[in-house]
């Protein structure tokens, strides 16, 4: 994906979704509730889904820990080539958190920092994720993620079932 393009649907979306008097959500339950209350033109730049999955809650939480530190880039640099010469690059710090609140609920947060003057500290959310444990060996994921921004579901549940693919997490 070219990285001028995702930067402007990135902040598009965030603008949108947020308002533009008001700031981009600095915690994962706040871009979580602004998901929630989102308008329906904003709803546009943001996909959401919800999956029902028969794993382990402690492996979905500590296997995405691994993995998501293992597989993010720390940082990846894209070059703007016009004709035959470099004309700017761009580096996005990458980071994730996999933080759990209870026995029942955990949060994934990645963010990508485009080093722009504004916009939240430490980034903005790409994805965000509420995995919340609603039986012995069953989970229920919650999540919203960046238009051009993958959804990393599928890799939490691969991941509780002990898979070490690093899924299509992004490499802008």
């Amino acid at each position: 994906m070219n990285y001028k393009k995702n930067a402007i649907l990135l902040t598009t979306s965030t603008l949108l979704m947020i308002g533009c008097a008001s700031t981009a959500p600095q915690t994962h339950t706040q871009f979580m509730k602004d998901v929630d209350n989102a308008s329906s033109l904003t709803k546009i730049f943001i996909n959401t889904s919800e999956k029902d999955a028969n794993v382990n809650f402690s492996r979905a939480v500590s296997n995405s820990r691994k993995q998501l530190q293992a597989c993010l880039p720390a940082t990846t640099t894209t070059y703007g080539v016009t004709g035959t010469m470099v004309s700017g690059a761009s580096t996005i710090r990458h980071s994730a958190t996999v933080k759990q609140i209870s026995s029942k609920k955990a949060q994934v947060t990645v963010k990508a920092d485009q080093g722009l003057t504004f916009g939240p500290k430490g980034g903005d959310i790409m994805y965000a994720a509420d995995i919340t444990r609603t039986g012995s060996n069953r989970i229920h994921i919650k999540s919203a993620s960046a238009i051009n921004y993958p959804n990393l579901d599928d890799a939490i549940i691969g991941w509780a079932k002990g898979s070490k693919s690093c899924y299509n997490l992004p490499r802008f």
